[in-house]
């Protein structure tokens, strides 16, 4: 078991829903089903909220090239929401949870230019190049946190290269220092550049596909 959550300072600990599962959970499908399930975990934000990371996201974002954006492991948060409200016309938030996608569409009913998918960010169903940008707040750290977190990462970070248009962008708010996540992510065959920056206490990686 990896001890990437369980070694963080209670403060940081704190931000997160009481109602998620624990750590040891976080790769379990049911385990997401039934927390997403709960009255309390509707509408929350892992970490930062858009409010927080919009004055570094959103010139990021503007930079790709035109086209749309993914969020990765939504749940019921509400930031391809303001994604949308913020002027990016076009955006899908996936979550491997059933139910957290069911609750996110049922919330977001009429929002024009925000869509819901069902996904598994280690094996996307969407095709080579279908967006210009991908935001993950959060669920990169939800993956490695069990055996074979460095295998799973990569297949994370693998997925987004492929459906990233060339030169889009990837943009990952994560509780994991750079001395974890570079060995993992930094690969010249998916991005051209590869950096990060702190932002309200928190890292967030910042990568442009390969042309």
């Amino acid at each position: 078991m990896v001890t990437l959550w369980t070694s963080l300072p209670h403060s940081r600990i704190m931000l997160l829903l009481l109602s998620v599962p624990r750590p040891h959970d976080f790769g379990s499908r049911m385990e997401w089903d039934a927390a997403h399930a709960s009255t309390a975990a509707h509408g929350a934000d892992w970490l930062l909220p858009y409010t927080s990371i919009s004055t570094v996201l959103r010139p990021w974002l503007l930079a790709a090239p035109s086209g749309p954006i993914l969020e990765l492991g939504c749940g019921t948060s509400s930031l391809a929401r303001e994604l949308v409200a913020d002027g990016f016309s076009e955006v899908t938030a996936c979550d491997y949870s059933v139910v957290a996608i069911e609750r996110a569409k049922s919330h977001h009913d009429g929002v024009a230019g925000l869509t819901f998918a069902v996904e598994d960010a280690r094996r996307l169903s969407f095709g080579d190049s279908s967006f210009a940008s991908v935001v993950d707040k959060g669920t990169l750290d939800a993956i490695c946190t069990g055996e074979g977190y460095d295998y799973e990462a990569k297949l994370v970070g693998s997925e987004v290269a492929r459906v990233l248009v060339p030169g889009g962008r990837w943009a990952c708010l994560s509780l994991m220092p750079p001395s974890v996540v570079r060995p993992l992510l930094t690969n010249s065959q998916w991005w051209s550049t590869f950096d990060y920056r702190q932002i309200g206490g928190f890292h967030l990686y910042m990568a442009v596909a390969k042309w």
